[in-house]
This record gives C-alpha cells, structure tokens and sequence, in this order.
C-alpha cells in the first residue's frame, strides 16, 4: 500500500471510528447485565460513509454470493490476531448478526454506493432474479493485531472472482486481495472500525474490476 493510500486509509478509520462507537453505544445499550457481569457490546460492519461514486461508473444488476468466511470467524465473537499466528477473541464483544450475513449486507450496499443505479441481490435466493453478474467471495482473514501504542494493524484478505449470469463462465478471474488498515486503539470497537473500512475497500476493487468488464450481452 503507498503513503497515499495510507494516509487515507487513516482518515477513513478515524471518521469510522466515531460511527461505530455510537452504533456500539447504542447495542450495549439494549443489554442487560446479569450477575453482575459486565453486559457485552456488539458489533455491526457497516457501509463505510466515506464510500462515493466512482469515476464513469455505470449501473449493474448484480447476485454476490456465496459469501464464505474462514471457519474461525464463524463465531459469535469478534476476533484478534495476536503474534506467532494465534488468534484470541474479545469474550465481551459479539457480532449483532451472523459476520457472513453481515460482510453481504455490506458489500452489497458498498457497490451500490460505488456503482449507482446498481442493484444488487444475495445468492442463492428463495426467488432468483435476473442478474448480469454474480460475484463469488471468500473471506480468509479478517482480523487484527492491537497494540497499546496504537501502531497496531487489521488484515482482510479475500478470494474473489466474477461469474457470467449462468454462473459457468468466469468473466473475470480469481483474484486474492490482501488490505490493511492502521487501528486507533487497542479495543473491539477500533478492529471493527478497520475492518469496515477494509470491507469499504474490497467492495472497491470489485467495482473498479466491473468496470473493466466488456458490456454483458
């Protein structure tokens, strides 16, 4: 990543950071602590504000599914990456729905705050509509390394690649991209913030590869 996109990665986790914190401060509050335990927060990802219409872009009847994640993150926690490799989870901070459902929800509405007049669908659906492309994604990393003097990072990385409307034919092909993002804080609500960012940025590159694409017959 260049200086450029450094720095803006930067910004866009501070203006993130102030929503997420209010959107966790509203969740706990819906808690009710037991026992006297501590109530947990929990967590959205959410479409990242500083999201805008891209350059020429045009408007796209898309399906995004299955949307995978690793089997770690198929859990109710939100997750940390600490070093040698293992992973450790915040006990008193949750995701509010399921992450997979949630990274969909989000992308979906990410591309269509890029690409405007798109509509986007999950895949599979109950009722399948009539789609130009379908997007296939799996999530392999989405996590973070907090430090207290908040020079700690979050990693998404993701496999992705676009289908034809028959979903037999790749119209473009497997991609890895690999994203980070700097952390303000050493907390929960500071890896959730990245990571929106991060899922912000991903939604991006799909976009901008769309793009590239021939018109579909």
């Amino acid at each position: 990543m260049s200086n450029a996109e450094q720095g803006r990665a930067r910004s866009a986790v501070k203006r993130v950071a102030c929503t997420v914190a209010a959107a966790v401060l509203f969740l706990a509050g819906c808690t009710t602590p037991g026992n006297g335990t501590p109530a947990p927060s929990y967590f959205l990802l959410e479409v990242p504000s500083t999201l805008a219409p891209l350059p020429g872009a045009s408007a796209f009847d898309l399906a995004l599914g299955p949307v995978r994640i690793a089997e770690y993150l198929d859990q109710p926690h939100v997750v940390s990456r600490a070093s040698g490799g293992a992973v450790t989870r915040y006990d008193r901070a949750r995701w509010a729905m399921p992450l997979g459902a949630n990274l969909s929800d989000v992308l979906r509405g990410a591309l269509e705050r890029l690409l405007p007049g798109t509509r986007t669908v999950a895949y599979p659906a109950a009722q399948p509509a009539p789609v130009s492309y379908r997007i296939a994604l799996e999530v392999l990393q989405l996590d973070g390394s907090p430090a207290g003097d908040g020079a700690g990072t979050a990693t998404l990385v993701a496999s992705w690649r676009i289908l034809d409307a028959d979903g037999a034919t790749v119209a473009w092909p497997e991609a890895r991209t690999t994203l980070s993002a700097p952390l303000r804080g050493s907390d929960a609500a500071a890896l959730v913030a990245a990571e929106t960012v991060l899922t912000g940025e991903l939604a991006t590159r799909i976009a901008q590869a769309l793009l590239a694409l021939p018109p579909a017959p």
